[in-house]
């Protein structure tokens, strides 16, 4: 995804695209709500990612602090629950006592 500047792979990119009704052979639509779901989805998948080391050879993703605030501005603007940031959820507990 040319919207992202850092390499993730080619099926991460598709399923992000198709959950967000646009298909990976289509014209790039421009600027919508739904390339910016899908940029947001394939910045989640960036960011949850494990970082790998093994002997003197580490891979990891930097900058994920600003990733995650991208990704999040994206959900607020479109009103939609924010992965990172989850809205407390008040349980009915009356029938614990």
């Amino acid at each position: 995804m040319a919207a992202i500047i850092y390499p993730i792979e080619d099926n991460t990119a598709i399923k992000a695209l198709l959950d967000n009704g646009i298909a990976s052979q289509d014209p790039y639509p421009g600027k919508s709500r739904e390339f910016d779901l899908a940029t947001a989805d394939a910045i989640v998948s960036l960011v949850t990612a494990a970082n790998i080391s093994e002997g003197d050879m580490s891979i990891s993703i930097s900058g994920k602090d600003q990733l995650v605030k991208i990704a999040s501005g994206i959900y607020n603007r479109y009103g939609l629950d924010d992965p990172f940031n989850p809205k407390p959820v008040i349980r009915d507990a009356s029938d614990r006592w």
